[in-house]
């Protein structure tokens, strides 16, 4: 069938080389539509299908797109039109968004409107809202229904000197007409206007709804940012441009590029151009603060530069795509997330830490609070706990001290400062502790948890640990606070049969006494764990600086206290490689001969594949390293120190059932690797993680510490 695509917009030449161009159309899915279950059956199924252009010769197409789509013009013609395209006006319909919303509500019902990873959200102190009938800010009353807006700022300033509430503006702006007297950047005033389009009356937009410059009310909005996203009744999307004043694209008259193009192909059918993706390249959904308002939200309406669209728990409807159900019976389901119970399980946490470290922030310190809400909500329906981003309670911390960063990748130490206001207002300016992804810039690689998830180390599937150490956090005044007991109940999820396990001899060769009763005191003479050299806190400003002998509240000063095995590893050489996991660190290490000497038939059949001799009385250490930039880049030999913080039980899932590997081999060790900040105390900085066979580490020359991890 002939198409005439030689459109002025496009300019595709006829021929290239003398020869005519030829043109091929090809199926390419899309997606499928489910339809849900109606009566105990599943009545039907859809795909939803495009055509691919494909040009021989590989001429400049002019931008003609690569995807059409079949578009019916005769509604009445009986032709099926579920997963047709539509033309897209210059602006967007605002009965297609009511629509979304009505249908969302009277289909999906509680699956949207209250899923199970809502349970026990409480709201958040002190809210408030844009009212955008009164143009003013208003408390939120209880059970207030209101939308949110998510955006980037861009220029800060452009922000805060325009339209931000503040500590002289903030009582102006409770006034009727309060907010009209701004000089609001577009995107606000879109979607004002957008959200009284839509027959709603309040807004929550960061800048007007939290003060500003009264860091005890930022302190308190920002941790409870899974309060106000997953509160908001639909999250409004400004994923066009690059600040606060592109507006909301197809909100108002040539407000948007109408980039649709119709080609006929008989009296009832066309086809339509469809445009790419832009949400992935979009700036919006590159920023850091935007990534948990993504993952927090119920329903989110997306404004590109061409196109609306909405996804909700159940379902992803657009302007350009007919794929919104007709009647509760026919109702389908298109690409949807996922069931919502998983949004906030155990394997998602570790894949959202490492979508967010590559996300960007305007200030490295916003790291915490710009994932606080994740990780609220993620304690909240695992029963988990997380101490400064990682696992502690149902995963042990030893297990979760393992996590790691691209090693090629720029992870360089992050250097901003986190800032705490303490009860008192007193305010402490900390740095991040390095035994926290959080430390560091750079892309952290996909987290296991030691239950599920994607492989932890080589051909790994799972790893379960079993507490063989105790962790505790540092506090102000030199207490020492037991982050979880080792005797915890069997995680649920692993295999009956396996059960035996997790019981281990009593006396391990390479433990000693693992409880601390503290105080632990760095600096003895002050009475004080701070410390000038290498303390993690940097500055503390007191609220009440006339007053210089009045204490402060207890705070957690970033470090991590254990008691374990320690030893020194000459290593001889840092060098690169790639696997399917990404790119990583081994290290040649200098061990005596009596540690590998009679080891070679156990590592014949060992399947890490990594742990060789290179000569007899070196061998390459199979790490997953985070390293400093010098111990990658520089392959001199040093003298590294080595610490166990816990034990990895290996076990596949190969078969239908999981099972544990074999029982008679050794087992391994998680192994940190540090540097020391000051030896003497025991304070020292992580720089790296390894997995060492338990036997070897045994013929090791090792010692029992106390070590205090900044």
């Amino acid at each position: 069938m002939a198409v005439d695509i030689n459109d002025q917009k496009f300019q595709v030449p006829l021929k290239r080389d003398g020869q005519y161009i030829m043109c091929k159309l090809a199926r390419r899915d899309f997606g499928r539509q489910r339809q849900a279950w109606w009566k105990g059956q599943q009545v039907d199924e859809l795909a939803i299908c495009r055509l691919h252009v494909e040009f021989s010769h590989d001429p400049d197409n002019g931008g003609f797109p690569e995807d059409l789509q079949v578009c019916v013009d005769d509604t009445g013609s009986g032709l099926p039109t579920r997963g047709t395209g539509r033309e897209v006006a210059d602006q967007v319909d605002l009965r297609h968004v009511k629509g979304w919303i009505e249908k969302c509500r009277s289909h999906h019902g509680d699956a949207c409107e209250t899923p199970s990873w809502l349970e026990n959200l409480k709201p958040a102190s002190g809210l408030r809202v844009i009212d955008v009938v009164d143009q003013k800010i208003v408390p939120a009353m209880p059970g207030c229904r209101y939308l949110a807006l998510s955006y980037v700022w861009g220029e800060s300033t452009l922000v805060l000197t325009r339209a931000a509430a503040l500590k002289s503006n903030i009582a102006r702006l409770g006034e009727e007409g309060g907010v009209a007297t701004l000089n609001l950047p577009q995107t606000i005033r879109d979607a004002m206007a957008l959200t009284k389009g839509l027959g709603e009356r309040y807004l929550w937009v960061d800048a007007l709804c939290i003060v500003q410059d009264d860091l005890e009310d930022v302190q308190r909005q920002t941790a409870a940012m899974d309060s106000v996203f997953s509160g908001a009744a639909l999250t409004i999307v400004a994923a066009a441009g690059d600040d606060s004043d592109h507006g909301l694209p197809g909100l108002r008259a040539g407000s948007r590029s109408n980039l649709c193009r119709k080609f006929r192909l008989t009296e009832k059918v066309s086809l339509l151009t469809i445009d790419d993706d832009q949400l992935c390249g979009s700036t919006w959904k590159r920023r850091g603060w935007t990534f948990q308002e993504e993952v927090l939200s119920r329903r989110m309406l997306f404004f590109t530069p061409t196109l609306v669209s909405w996804k909700c728990d159940l379902d992803e409807w657009n302007e350009e795509t007919i794929l919104e159900p007709k009647d509760l019976k026919d109702d389908f389901v298109c690409r949807a997330v996922g069931p919502s119970s998983r949004r906030f399980s155990l394997q998602k946490l570790g894949r959202y830490i490492s979508d967010y470290s590559q996300r960007t922030l305007s200030y490295g310190s916003d790291i915490l609070p710009a994932f606080q809400g994740v990780m609220n909500r993620y304690e909240a329906t695992t029963g988990e706990r997380l101490h400064w981003g990682l696992n502690y309670r149902i995963i042990d911390m030893g297990s979760s001290l393992m996590w790691r960063l691209d090693a090629l990748g720029d992870n360089d130490e992050r250097p901003d400062l986190r800032k705490l206001q303490l009860d008192d207002r007193t305010t402490i300016h900390m740095r991040y502790p390095t035994w926290s992804w959080m430390h560091w810039r750079g892309y952290v690689l996909p987290l296991s948890s030691a239950l599920e998830s994607n492989a932890i180390f080589g051909v790994l599937d799972c790893s379960v640990i079993r507490p063989e150490l105790d962790f505790y956090r540092l506090m102000s005044d030199g207490r020492v606070e037991l982050l979880a007991p080792r005797n915890q109940p069997i995680p649920a999820g692993v295999p009956d049969e396996s059960l035996g396990r997790f019981t281990r001899p009593p006396t391990r060769l390479w433990k000693g006494l693992t409880a601390i009763d503290g105080p632990v005191l760095i600096n003895p003479d002050n009475k004080t764990p701070d410390d000038d050299d290498g303390g993690l806190v940097q500055e503390i400003t007191h609220a009440q600086p006339d007053l210089p002998g009045r204490p402060i509240p207890v705070y957690d000063t970033g470090r991590l206290v254990f008691r374990t095995s320690h030893a020194r590893i000459k290593t001889s050489s840092v060098f690169s490689r790639q696997s399917q996991l990404g790119d990583h660190v081994d290290l040649h290490l200098q061990l005596p001969s009596r540690v590998v000497a009679g080891s070679d038939d156990w590592h014949h059949r060992n399947e890490f594949n990594s742990f060789h001799m290179t000569p007899r009385t070196s061998r390459r250490l199979f790490g997953r390293c985070q390293a400093t930039r010098e111990l990658v880049n520089d392959g001199a030999s040093r003298l590294l120190s080595y610490v166990v913080v816990g034990e990895n039980y290996a076990w596949e899932q190969r078969a239908k059932k999981p099972r544990f590997r074999d029982p008679q081999r050794p087992a391994f060790l998680n192994v940190l690797i540090i540097e020391w900040v000051n030896e003497e105390k025991g304070m020292a900085r992580r720089i790296g993680t390894a997995v060492f066979p338990e036997p070897e580490w045994m013929a090791l020359d090792r010692d029992w510490r106390l070590i205090i991890l900044e």
